[in-house]
């Protein structure tokens, strides 16, 4: 098989390992948003799966491309990956197509990261504020505790008794 067709192969199974990436962090922003938490849970270990094979394809990507040029470290590639390799014009152009739809891939990730992170703090914020809310409650007069006088049936009850 040629070098061209190779590295289209792997570009495109990068492609969609990180379009997979993708489309999890879309379900998980609507999960968020839907606040169906038994949902996240599933939704993060199938992150973490599919992080896992991706992390391995990179290691194997960089481990190939060190080969062919010969370099122990990353630092030492060029900039253009492609330069070393005999491609004909049109495997270079689908190439730096397939580069560009992953650098494009990798943006949208990054935003769809951003804006679930912004979700999950929100959602944390309503959380403490709830709690806060509950336990000012507890210690305020409209609680039913051991030894103090009867409080209104529709307040909160301390049920340790």
């Amino acid at each position: 098989m040629n070098q061209g067709r190779k590295l289209q192969q792997i570009y495109q199974k990068r492609i969609e390992s990180y379009q997979q990436l993708k489309d999890l962090l879309q379900e998980q922003q609507k999960a968020l948003i839907d606040h169906k938490v038994s949902h996240l849970q599933e939704l993060t270990a199938k992150q973490l799966e599919c992080l896992e094979s991706i992390q391995a394809q990179e290691t194997s990507w960089l481990k190939q491309i060190q080969q062919i040029y010969g370099v122990d470290s990353i630092n030492e590639l060029p900039q253009d990956l492609l330069a070393a390799f005999a491609l004909t014009p049109e495997e270079k152009k689908q190439l730096r197509a397939q580069q560009n739809q992953l650098r494009k891939l990798l943006k949208e990730i990054g935003e769809l990261k951003e804006t679930n992170r912004l979700l999950i703090e929100n959602s944390l914020g309503y959380v403490k504020t709830l709690f806060r809310h509950i336990t000012e409650s507890i210690h305020s007069k409209g609680v039913y505790q051991p030894g103090k006088g009867a409080v209104s049936a529709d307040t909160l009850i301390n049920r340790k008794l």
